[in-house]
């Protein structure tokens, strides 16, 4: 598999479509779960400034418990220059083990399966990821930290994921976030690979049920610096 299409199947089915987007629909996942016997549906569309590529995704979320909940994804990606992506079906399910994941010191694990990823036709099955969730209130913001790894089976490669963010409500019904995330492909024999976004997130419920996210990324790479813009849409059920 081509090491771009490999960086970008590891991108989505991390911090996408399984790791992120998560409870709060933002790239860094936070320690909350969905409440017990909920479901979460939603969705998302991502697309850079610069064209060449459109990535829309889905995931239904059950909470499983009080601090279990469970996931299934599917993602696709169409590139212009390229073969396009088919990312899923994949399983995901996140364990919160310390605090209550909103208002006090909580930690989490989430883990993920790739039952089937492929590019031009080709497919790339039984991915393997854990994910580490930090959270720490604090008087003017929330702060979250994620450190993840995938292992990839049939390739050379694997990936490894950080993200940290500061999250806050500015009212009741919106949510203001400054994140970073650095996402690495490396391997024996392989030139590794970075990945490095700088994103604002912004997420509005109009309801408690119904939330709309908006987040604008930037992509440094010297003089080809880009930008991505992520729509996203989530419904308690």
């Amino acid at each position: 598999m081509k090491p771009l299409i490999l960086t970008i199947i590891l991108y989505l089915i991390s911090s996408q479509v399984v790791f992120g987007l998560g409870e709060d629909q933002l790239y860094t996942g936070s320690a909350a779960t969905i409440q017990s016997g909920k479901f979460q549906y939603q969705t998302y569309v991502n697309t850079t400034y610069a064209g060449g590529a459109f990535v829309s995704g889905n995931s239904l979320t059950y909470g499983a418990s009080k601090r279990m909940d469970m996931r299934v994804a599917y993602g696709y990606l169409w590139n212009d220059y390229g073969p396009n992506v088919q990312i899923g079906p994949n399983v995901g399910a996140k364990w919160r083990f310390q605090g209550n994941g909103r208002t006090n010191t909580s930690m989490a694990l989430s883990a993920l399966y790739g039952i089937s990823n492929a590019s031009a036709g080709n497919p790339q099955r039984e991915n393997l990821g854990i994910l580490y969730i930090a959270q720490q209130p604090t008087k003017y913001a929330t702060l979250l930290a994620n450190a993840g790894y995938v292992w990839v089976s049939n390739n050379p490669t694997n990936l490894r994921y950080l993200a940290l963010a500061a999250a806050r409500e500015v009212d009741p019904n919106l949510l203001l976030a400054l994140q970073y995330v650095d996402i690495g492909v490396i391997g024996k024999g392989f030139s590794s690979q970075r990945k490095t976004q700088y994103v604002l997130g912004a997420v509005y419920h109009p309801t408690k049920a119904l939330g709309c996210s908006l987040q604008l990324g930037y992509v440094p790479k010297g003089k080809r610096s880009n930008w991505t813009t992520t729509v996203g849409f989530a419904v308690i059920l």
